[in-house]
């Protein structure tokens, strides 16, 4: 369980001063306070020193002494304000800050035409300060119309999808014709072509150097569904917008989990919306990241769909530091699908296989002179409807590498290795919440019984049993970077033990790990090459 007392003041939840410039804005914003003194007027601070006063949070911004914060914050103030300060304690909520699919949040305005829809997050990734509809237009069919010409990626033929022509962007122009009545044919982007399904926070995947040092704090990501444009039916199709979250340094990563985690203290509402919004905006917003193509903190954005061709298909796009456009990519972590059942890959697996059970591998765009990495990932369906293909090859040593090379490519995640069908989060309907798979939720309905049951996966292969409870993994990770129950660096062998729930924090070390270091440090040695 996640512990209300940490050993130190965590880290600044939201930099309030680069998002906000108002105090009434900053207000709504709950951070922690956690060992943070009251403001006195005898006190002197210095620059980067916290208080409480009135159960607000300010941080200096040089040194003063007898300033009052609540009247001397602001741009030219001696005091930022930060925000209100959180209740005490609170576990974490899945519902709230890993998987959000609440429909006051994914069915408001913020979703459909504010700050949390597809469109806002496309014109903050475009490299023009205020794109006009004609530019929108012009970024948005170049990623689109990738589907109708053929690809080739990393010497990876990928074929034409016809359908996207025929199913979204010939409906989208026609109906953007009828609203003009006649006059112009021009997409309309009033028209609702994606539908939020859930916005989630992984802090799994935040990553560190051999070292141990913080190179990233994760990744955050919006899922939407593709709307046919003429019914505003939706469509079997998803797109991903995944951000990286910008993390040097274990207080920057702190300041992560402890955002999202600020969340589960609100209710689903007004103000849990006006919070989630100035969080999201830290990552989507433009030039939140200079040295990335368009000062966009996207990674990469991902779609998954079958109604546009056949077989069920993922691909991968990303912003181009030339044109500035998303531009087709290798799929992370996934060979080609010509390489399966190769000896190539058998070949591949078994020479990294010291690398892949420890989690630290990386499928290469190449290996043994052959292009490996893929350009798009297909699934096979059968006729149960679930993906069938099983990643393998002749002569493979260690069958939990092979599992381990299968579950982390796009086809092997959401099929057979998962036993997943299709998505892991679903498609939706308005006012229905978008549901997920059981991969996702870590139980299945016993049919016979109505009761929930741990989700148990048979590997394809060798007929071996793993159970998968990916939210409650996700869960243990955050718990634990909240508490720092994790050791600083890979080497050390001792962690802090806490007192929970007093009024001081009280430390002390011993020289074994604690249960919960050693599930975060199995938890992360997994998933080090996630992507998916």
């Amino acid at each position: 369980m996640y512990r209300s007392i940490r050993a130190n003041a965590s880290a600044l939840v939201l930099a309030a001063s680069a998002v906000f410039t108002s105090a009434t804005s900053a207000q709504a914003i709950q951070v922690d306070c956690t060992a943070v003194p009251d403001w006195d007027s005898v006190s002197a601070y210095a620059s980067g020193a916290r208080v409480v006063e009135s159960q607000q949070r300010y941080t200096a911004n040089w040194w003063n002494q007898n300033t009052l914060p609540s009247t001397h914050h602001g741009e030219w103030g001696e005091w930022t304000l930060d925000g209100t300060c959180l209740p005490a304690f609170h576990a974490v909520d899945i519902d709230k800050e890993l998987l959000i699919r609440d429909l006051s949040v994914v069915d408001s305005q913020a979703a459909i035409s504010g700050e949390l829809s597809w469109l806002h997050l496309i014109e903050q990734m475009m490299p023009q300060e205020n794109p006009t509809n004609a530019e929108k237009e012009a970024f948005v069919l170049h990623w689109l119309n990738s589907y109708l010409n053929q690809q080739v990626i990393n010497e990876d033929v990928v074929a034409t999808r016809p359908q996207m022509q025929t199913l979204f962007i010939e409906p989208w122009r026609g109906m953007s014709f009828n609203l003009s009545q006649g006059t112009s044919d021009a997409l309309n982007f009033d028209i609702h072509l994606f539908r939020l399904l859930a916005i989630v926070y992984r802090p799994d995947l935040h990553t560190r150097d051999a070292s141990g040092q913080v190179t990233s704090g994760g990744e955050a990501r919006f899922v939407f569904s593709f709307n046919q444009p003429s019914s505003g039916g939706t469509l079997p199709a998803k797109v991903i917008f995944e951000y990286g979250l910008e993390a040097n340094s274990e207080e920057e990563l702190l300041a992560w989990a402890e955002g999202f985690h600020a969340l589960g203290a609100l209710e689903f509402g007004e103000q849990y919306n006006q919070q989630l919004i100035a969080l999201t905006n830290r990552f989507t917003g433009k030039n939140t990241v200079p040295h990335k193509p368009n000062g966009n903190a996207l990674n990469q954005l991902r779609t998954n769909e079958l109604p546009f061709a056949d077989p069920w298909q993922l691909r991968e796009f990303k912003l181009s530091a030339e044109t500035g456009l998303l531009e087709p990519a290798t799929v992370a972590q996934t060979p080609a699908d010509d390489v399966n059942g190769t000896q190539l890959f058998a070949d591949y697996v078994n020479s990294a296989e010291a690398e892949i059970l420890d989690g630290s591998y990386v499928v290469p765009l190449q290996f043994a002179g052959e292009p490996l990495l893929g350009g798009a990932s297909d699934a096979e369906i059968g006729r149960f409807a679930r993906p069938v293909t099983t990643w393998n090859g002749p002569g493979i040593l260690n069958n939990e590498a092979r599992h381990i090379v299968g579950l982390n490519t796009c086809s092997g995640c959401h099929g057979t290795e998962t036993n997943t069908e299709f998505s892991h989060v679903v498609e939706r309907e308005v006012g229905e919440v978008a549901e997920i798979s059981a991969f996702m939720s870590g139980v299945v309905i016993n049919l016979a019984t109505g009761e929930e049951e741990p989700f148990v996966v048979e590997d394809p292969v060798s007929g071996e049993l793993r159970q998968f409870h990916e939210l409650d993994d996700r869960k243990t990770i955050m718990d634990c970077l909240l508490e720092r129950c994790f050791a600083s660096a890979p080497e050390a062998a001792t962690v802090a033990v806490r007192t929970l729930r007093t009024a001081v924090p009280q430390e002390s070390t011993v020289a074994v790990k604690s249960a919960e270091a050693i599930a975060f440090e199995a938890l992360m040695a997994e998933r080090r090459a996630r992507a998916h």
